[in-house]
């Protein structure tokens, strides 16, 4: 390479801050979509918005938060969408970021009755009641399951 000649990848090089504002910009939008019950879009713009944390030169505890958070409201829309699959593979992803995320037990238990997998969806809402122990809905859906197996 010429000595002066520029590397265009240092031009076009996205700091990590700038990754984490454009992965939150596209969680928000997605977000949106999600209200506007236009899921497609929703699904699209979260895959956006992991994409961008997929490529940080660094991962912190905020990072993992929001990576959890989108991994989750992802997984609400393939609930939705009965990509049940996706939904168990996403929840999954954000129970290794977060052990404890009620939520994701709640999603993945969820798609996991819609599958019939009545154990692993009984055993996931025992998770999610473990982790929010006065959360009266994730009883009521460890009732609804036990009842619908």
């Amino acid at each position: 390479m010429d000595e002066n000649a520029v590397d265009k990848s240092l031009l076009y090089s996205v700091s990590d801050e700038e990754k984490i504002q454009q992965a939150i910009q596209n969680k928000d939008l997605a977000n949106q979509y999600y209200k506007e019950k236009r899921y497609d879009e929703a699904l699209l713009t979260y895959q956006k918005a992991l994409t961008n944390l997929s490529k940080l030169k660094k991962y912190t505890s905020k990072t993992d938060e929001l990576m959890k958070v989108i991994f989750q409201n992802f997984s609400v829309v393939t609930n939705i969408t009965c990509d049940y699959n996706s939904t168990v593979s996403n929840c999954t992803r954000a129970l290794e970021i977060d052990s404890k995320s009620a939520k994701a037990y709640y999603l993945r238990s969820i798609a996991f009755a819609k599958m019939s997998a009545w154990k692993e969806a009984l055993n996931d809402a025992k998770e999610a009641i473990k982790c929010n122990p006065n959360d009266k809905n994730l009883r009521s859906n460890y009732e609804d399951i036990k009842q619908a197996k």
